[in-house]
């Protein structure tokens, strides 16, 4: 890369389309495969029970144009705030953004249609048979590690979980929306 985020040719770093293929993986948290292999856990007052391996596919009680939403990840991380999040495989930095609320600016809802991930990162992949997959690391600290159009290795710490705050958990408590 040059200065300023553009490779030696002048593309955008963001564009960037040959990348080492991801032959190595790791989780995204280190307690992750005790967290998706529980049966359920406390949210609040609440007592969640679910099948094992994260929850994936649960349906979300609110509708968008009629339609049930379905979460298409796993919440794991409860109440770690800080905990590192780790990538999971080779790949670049497609997404790293997040609400752009200043301290002491007044809370309000994300515009209708967005994704209430807070801080996030999605990093795509190239695997060797030379498909191309997203994994989506939602709820994090404000302080990202990465940068779109960043080459990024398995098991490179990429953030931290983050605090409970309505801009960064949807005033869930805090954990990590991995998909």
């Amino acid at each position: 890369h040059s200065a300023g985020g553009l490779l030696a040719d002048d593309t955008p770093a963001e564009y960037v389309v040959d990348y080492p293929r991801a032959t190595s993986f790791c989780p995204p948290l280190r307690s992750y495969f005790f967290d998706v292999m529980r049966s359920g856990q406390r949210i609040g007052a609440r007592t969640v029970r679910y099948k094992p391996n994260g929850g994936y596919g649960f349906p979300v009680r609110r509708k968008v144009k009629g339609k049930n939403l379905i979460h298409v990840g796993a919440d794991v991380g409860w109440a770690r705030v800080g905990e590192p999040v780790f990538c999971i495989a080779d790949g670049v930095v497609r997404v790293s953004e997040g609400p752009d609320r200043k301290r002491g600016e007044p809370k309000k809802a994300p515009p209708p249609g967005t994704m209430p991930w807070g801080n996030h990162i999605a990093v795509e992949h190239r695997l060797s048979d030379n498909v191309y997959v997203t994994t989506i690391y939602g709820h994090l600290d404000r302080k990202r590690l990465v940068q779109v159009g960043q080459l990024v290795r398995a098991g490179q710490q990429i953030g931290t979980i983050g605090k409970k705050s309505f801009y960064i958990n949807g005033g869930y408590q805090p954990h990590l929306h991995f998909g």
